[in-house]
């Protein structure tokens, strides 16, 4: 098997740019992805639960399932 050899500067400018610019990217999906965890503002929360006495669509699936059962839908975020 040939051996691929790499050309890249990884001290250049625009490497270093990119990598940043990767980051900042990796780093917003973090935050996006942990909003989405939390299912809403409290407001919008507490209005399902107390207005409309519906439970909430993670509560219900947690419910349903047996313990231990794999889910990956409410999984914890790690980082």
């Amino acid at each position: 098997m040939s051996i691929i050899t790499s050309t890249i500067n990884t001290q250049s400018e625009s490497f270093i740019a990119n990598r940043d610019f990767y980051l900042e990217r990796i780093e917003d999906l973090h935050a996006r992805r942990h909003r989405a965890h939390q299912g809403g503002p409290e407001k919008a929360k507490r209005r399902h639960i107390e207005h409309r006495q519906q439970i909430l669509p993670r509560d219900r699936i947690r419910l349903i399932l047996d313990p231990g059962s794999p889910f990956f839908g409410i999984r914890r975020i790690s980082r």
